[in-house]
């Protein structure tokens, strides 16, 4: 036994050291390709390349190419004589007009001022007055990117400011409290409890399933021992401020719950609804078995003014009655006083329960959440702006490098081509036809390229099993390997999804910094490699002799 764990040990200490050399390998190999672009990047002059980027900037203001914004400054002054929508939807419906059309030309715009400059300029032979000259390739092409993300950053920094007057201007007065809003918002973790048949509670990931194709949110029996329970840890250090907590006596919840109904009875909202119990505890403070002692004392101070602030304090705990409808967003409060006792660590659950017998609620983790303070409007919308500046940088870098090598249309192309992989919907989709899901049905029905190929020629339906033979063996064996192709193109795509921040401003949603810090990096690390490639295919090409 002893000698087959040390042979056991060896081995994996062996497997360790083999990855650990493939990393070192890794590293050395990206090193030994990049040691000259380092070099050629230390030794870059700050004025060289600023005044490349000077260069590029007069041109494209001589060469009147920022004409495309007139078009978006049009849409502005005249798109709310098109747009006829309720109050409560002006906002979300303007600054989605506004973001999607603007994503769209700043897109367009970067990639025919990124792909056609230096194929122009070596068309023309106007680039052989800065090759000439003492100053670097690296400095003419990152020069070219500078003077562009400047320009554009400047027009997109202009047009921002006049759309958010804009959709201020045209959003009604008295929906401005409503809707305008730029709310901090804490998520928490979503579990389901349920009695057993002994009348212990049992920790669950999910509810009941109803049948929905729809598997992001789990459902509950209305008139049933269950509840869905949201636990929310490191609350903000500002709601356990005395000063903060004296000003803010009420803390805001808001979900919106899918009601799955086994009868007609609960179609509209109000008192027809569904009936729901929210009930907001602190663990640390509450036990069930104080509800009865809860409720005398519930009964005997509700005639004071402050009598639920003093039983939250007393005892962590606090409940909403309420009816619902189907998909409506929904906003409750209760006493700052509940979080008042927690300790540094404490942990604040909601727990919600269906009381209409036959129905069903379904809820997911991101359908309720704490409102812990409200942000800057502006600056929201600032930071929104920040999602598409991010994506203009990105075809940019993209169109410059691309440009090096190939032709203007040629570099465009590349360009859009790579947008529209990276579009959320394309990457879901290269995603399901990886290797690891090609030949699953419920993912991906019909199998792969080939499978797919061959069952429409055969006129077999997707469900039908396929033969079993080294012909339909070879076939699939072909297509995991087109998994691995769609897996790698997935890769080095890049995932817009990480720069829209749409939804966050038109819905009201402060835009956490960490995101946006997250997309910098990001975009810092995608685009790195692409100027790296840019640098040596133009050092390589012949430009001047």
């Amino acid at each position: 036994m002893l000698g087959r764990g040390a042979a056991s040990a060896g081995r994996l200490n062996w497997s360790a050291i083999a990855l650990f050399g493939w990393r070192v390998a890794a590293v050395a190999a990206i090193l030994a390709f990049a040691w000259e672009f380092i070099l050629e990047l230390l030794v870059c002059r700050w004025r060289r390349t600023w005044a490349v980027a000077r260069l590029v900037m007069l041109e494209t203001i001589r060469q009147k190419a920022l004409w495309s914004f007139a078009v978006l400054l049009l849409l502005v002054l005249v798109g709310s004589w098109f747009i006829q929508v309720e109050q409560k939807d002006q906002w979300r419906t303007y600054v989605d007009i506004l973001y999607r059309t603007l994503t769209i030309l700043m897109v367009i715009t970067a990639t025919v001022l990124a792909c056609f400059g230096l194929p122009n300029d070596i068309r023309r032979q106007t680039i052989h007055t800065q090759v000439t000259k003492p100053i670097r390739r690296l400095e003419i092409l990152l020069g070219r990117m500078l003077g562009l993300i400047v320009l554009l950053s400047a027009m997109l920094l202009i047009i921002g400011n006049l759309g958010f007057l804009y959709v201020f201007r045209e959003v009604s007065p008295l929906a401005r409290a409503s809707t305008m809003r730029a709310r901090l918002y804490q998520l928490g973790d979503l579990h389901f409890e349920e009695l057993d048949s002994e009348g212990r509670l049992q920790r669950k990931r999910t509810g009941t399933d109803v049948g929905d194709e729809l598997v992001y949110r789990s459902h509950i029996r209305g008139g049933a021992p269950q509840e869905a329970v949201w636990t929310f840890y490191r609350l903000p250090p500002h709601l356990f401020d005395k000063s903060w907590q004296q000003r803010n006596r009420r803390l805001v919840a808001e979900f919106m719950f899918d009601i799955y109904r086994m009868t007609r009875d609960y179609e509209g909202g109000g008192a027809g609804g569904v009936a729901v119990l929210i009930r907001f505890v602190n663990p640390q403070l509450w036990d069930s078995a104080l509800e009865a002692q809860y409720r005398q004392e519930a009964q005997e101070l509700r005639y004071k003014e402050d009598w639920e602030e003093i039983l939250a304090r007393k005892y962590g705990f606090y409940e909403v009655p309420l009816h619902i409808a189907d998909m409506r967003t929904y906003s409750v409060d209760f006493p700052t006083a509940i979080v008042e006792r927690l300790t540094e660590g404490g942990v604040l659950q909601v727990r919600v329960a269906c009381r209409s017998f036959g129905q069903y609620l379904g809820m997911g983790p991101n359908d309720l959440y704490l409102v812990v303070g409200e942000g800057s409007l502006y600056w929201n919308f600032m930071k929104g702006l920040l999602g598409i500046w991010a994506m203009t940088v990105m075809v940019i870098v993209l169109g410059s490098c691309f440009s090096t090598y190939v032709n203007a249309l040629a570099s465009m192309l590349l360009c859009w081509a790579l947008l529209f992989l990276g579009i959320p919907q394309v990457q879901k989709f290269l995603g399901e036809l990886g290797p690891e899901n090609i030949h699953r049905m419920d993912v991906n029905p019909g199998g792969g390229p080939l499978e797919a190929l061959y069952r429409l020629a055969r006129g077999l339906p997707m469900a039908t099993p396929l033969p079993d033979n080294w012909g339909i063996t070879l076939m699939q064996r072909i297509d995991t390997g087109y998994g691995y192709l769609f897996r790698a193109v997935s890769s080095i795509v890049p995932d817009l999804y990480q720069y829209d921040r749409t939804l966050h401003v038109a819905e009201g949603f402060n835009i956490p910094s960490g995101e946006l810090v997250m997309s910098i990096i990001l975009l810092v690390g995608y685009v790195v490699p692409y100027i790296l490639a840019g640098y040596y295919l133009l050092n390589a090409r012949e430009i001047a002799a």
